[in-house]
């Protein structure tokens, strides 16, 4: 007659095993390796990048070697105002240029990849040298440069060049055309012969936010103090493994389970069961039947809507890039600041500004994590009965959280080597190029009298293109590995039983006499009943292999 029965079945990464009035906690800590949590500290501590607006002026080539200093400006229109403004910048010009240490020769190539930058941080005005200027006129305003809105930070060099220019309303320029002509280079119809810098100090800082410290501190102190108590709270030996399971059930076997060994994980898919013989009919099976149906649908669903996501953004992202070869989109660089890659040109202020734009850029690490604790979850229950098969046609002692003589220890990542350290390398990279695809942007912005710009300093959330790119292929690579992965057979057809602690019960009814199998080296087998149905079990004894076609259901007594 059946009675009720109850366990708790595949629930890895938290593994529970039942038996009638007592349930137990059996977990797979190698996936809590991955934490759950937000990585706040990436960016306490983080760098402000500087950036200069500056002036472009054309000069004529006497006035920039110095051999005429009688300078006169050329005026663009008739506004008086602007001609006031003119001269006066034209005066204090004239004094800058006969400071030469101040100013640094470069050739049109050098002039461009210098000044061909978002954020030009070393450099401040420039004077383009042309022969169109002579002694009559010998100063031309042309425009100004450096970060400023939706406009490109050195839109004014290809104002003569309006097929290199594109993006909404052609305000963005594409320097490698320009480079390509830069022996010809010309601005304002001006042939450009070379360009005198003004140099300037960089001004980055290293700065830390005391309040994001602050939340880091407190949360590892809880995070500790949760672990503390979970050690010093335990009443009793935890079980961590599958040997700790398997030496639990040998040293205090569960006769609520007798008479079904060779029963699967899908044999107590109910609560109620009665011991009746089966049949045995070896079978070898693949990996991904030891892993529920609705974990590998979770796991591939919800990585599949991630990489759509990334995909998604992606497109939006390279929007504002003229040019989208690899190469192109290379060049732009890992987790680098671009005024063409930036969520918002707004800037957050104060301690809450900054909190908020620390949370949303890690954010996708949180999402990551999750996503790694499914996809682990599908490794260890694989490999899970990996090491269960291998006991089918292989006798050693139990791999247990706490050996004694007669026991091996468990393995230091909880999963074997050839996996574990593979998938600790693949979460730390995946991490890594999530954290260069998103991340906190400052960069403070000085005009060219080098005082701050409140208004065009950046403090917001920077992406890069190619960093999303390559995590979107590294998690492409790693969602089709875990996929095949579950396709490789086992190298035994001992019956699965998953995480089902009521399966794991059945296997480990010993023979009589054999007290010591747990901390003995064991395997599993047939062995001798005297009758026609047959017994199976994890035993230190002889075993012998079962025979296919011949009834097994555990008859042995338990002592």
């Amino acid at each position: 007659m059946s009675r009720p029965k109850s366990f708790l079945a595949d629930p890895v990464p938290a593994v529970k095993l039942d038996r009638p009035n007592e349930a137990f906690d059996f977990n797979f800590p190698n996936v809590a390796n991955e934490p759950i949590e937000l990585r706040p500290l990436d960016t306490a501590v983080f760098s402000t990048l500087s950036a200069h607006r500056y002036n472009i002026s054309e000069i004529s080539p006497n006035l920039a070697t110095r051999k005429y200093f009688n300078a006169t400006v050329k005026y663009s229109n008739d506004n008086p105002d602007e001609q006031t403004d003119l001269i006066n910048y034209g005066s204090n010009l004239m004094r800058n240029v006969e400071n030469a240490s101040i100013w640094q020769n470069m050739t049109n190539s050098q002039c461009l990849e210098e000044y061909g930058q978002n954020f030009v941080s070393t450099h401040g005005d420039l004077l383009v040298v042309s022969h169109a200027l002579n002694d009559s006129y010998s100063i031309e305003y042309i425009n100004s440069g450096g970060p400023s809105g939706d406009l490109s930070a050195y839109y004014w060099i290809c104002s003569d060049y309006p097929d290199a220019r594109y993006g909404q309303d052609s305000l963005q320029c594409r320097l490698s055309d320009i480079l390509k002509v830069a022996g010809n280079w010309t601005i304002g119809s001006d042939l450009v012969d070379y360009c005198l810098s003004l140099r300037k100090e960089e001004n980055c800082r290293l700065q830390f936010s005391l309040t994001i410290l602050i939340v880091v501190i407190i949360c590892n102190f809880v995070k500790a103090a949760c672990m503390t108590l979970m050690v010093y709270q335990h009443d009793s030996e935890p079980l961590v493994t599958l040997g700790d399971a398997v030496a639990s059930f040998l040293n205090e076997p569960d006769s609520a389970t007798q008479g079904n060994c060779i029963a699967t994980k899908n044999d107590f898919g109910k609560s109620h069961w009665t011991a009746v013989a089966k049949t045995w009919q070896p079978r070898q099976l693949r990996w991904f039947k030891n892993a529920s149906l609705k974990r590998w649908l979770v796991c591939n669903i919800l990585c599949v809507i991630a990489l759509t996501t990334a995909a998604v953004l992606l497109s939006s992202g390279v929007k504002h890039i003229a040019d989208k070869s690899f190469k192109e989109l290379w060049g732009l660089g890992f987790g680098t600041v671009s005024s063409q890659s930036l969520l918002s040109q707004k800037v957050l202020s104060g301690k809450t500004g900054l909190f908020v734009i620390v949370l949303l850029a890690n954010l996708p690490q949180l999402l990551l994590s999750f996503l790694y604790l499914t996809y682990n979850g599908l490794f260890t229950c694989m490999l899970l009965g990996q090491e269960w098969n291998r006991y089918g046609h292989h006798r050693k002692p139990l791999r247990v959280s706490w050996p004694t003589e007669g026991q091996r220890s468990t393995y230091w990542l909880q999963l074997p080597y050839t996996y574990g350290l593979p998938l600790m390398v693949f979460s730390g990279v995946l991490h890594w190029l999530v954290s260069q695809s998103i991340f906190l942007a400052r960069v403070a912005v000085f005009d060219p009298t080098d005082v701050q710009d409140g208004y065009d300093s950046i403090s917001t959330c920077g992406y890069s293109n190619i960093a999303i790119v390559t995590a979107i292929l590294v998690g492409t690579i790693a969602l089709v590995f875990g996929n095949a992965t579950g396709f490789r057979k086992y190298s035994g057809s001992m019956p699965l039983v998953g995480s089902n602690s009521a399966a794991i019960s059945a296997a480990c009814h010993a023979p009589n006499g054999d007290i010591n199998a747990s901390v003995s080296p064991i395997m599993w087998g047939a062995v001798e009943t005297g009758g026609e149905v047959g017994h199976c079990c994890f035993t230190s004894f002889d075993v012998i292999p079962l025979e296919s076609g011949k009834l097994y259901a555990g008859c042995e007594t338990i002592t």
